[in-house]
């Protein structure tokens, strides 16, 4: 008798919301959420053939972006993501992208209008396409 095959237990807007607790407030947190611990969200992810470490950055790397194309100062960016201060941002944005967040903002909205990637190195939702850091 084979046991029975169960879907992924975590719908998309808890995988959301998990992806947004461990961005602003790590792994921990998220293990926390999810009920389970640490070792075992690291697990999870190992099975699955990826690094815990490697989804963190990306979707750090999205939710960036997403944040950016919108209207908010970027104080409240930094904030939302759980970024300390503006300037700790700043410095992770500039690491990341190589640009500073305001000039993100402005060429995303200028190749959003004419239909370019947002990013180079992205995809057109924002994720990473490679490890390239060039905008």
């Amino acid at each position: 008798m084979k046991p029975p095959v169960f879907p992924d237990p975590a719908p998309q807007s808890v995988a959301s919301a998990t992806d947004l607790v461990l961005v602003r407030l790590g792994v921990r947190a998220a293990a926390e959420l999810l009920g389970i611990s640490e070792r075992t969200l690291r697990r999870q992810f190992d099975r699955r053939g990826l690094r815990l470490h490697d989804h963190l950055v990306a979707r750090r790397r999205e939710m960036t972006l997403g944040l950016l194309a919108g209207d908010l100062p970027v104080a409240t960016v930094a904030s939302r993501l759980g970024f300390a201060s503006s300037q700790t941002f700043a410095r992770y944005v500039r690491r990341q992208f190589g640009a500073t967040a305001t000039n993100i903002r402005r060429l995303m909205r200028a190749r959003n209008l004419s239909g370019q990637p947002l990013v180079e190195g992205t995809r057109s939702d924002g994720a990473p396409a490679d490890r390239s850091r060039n905008i």
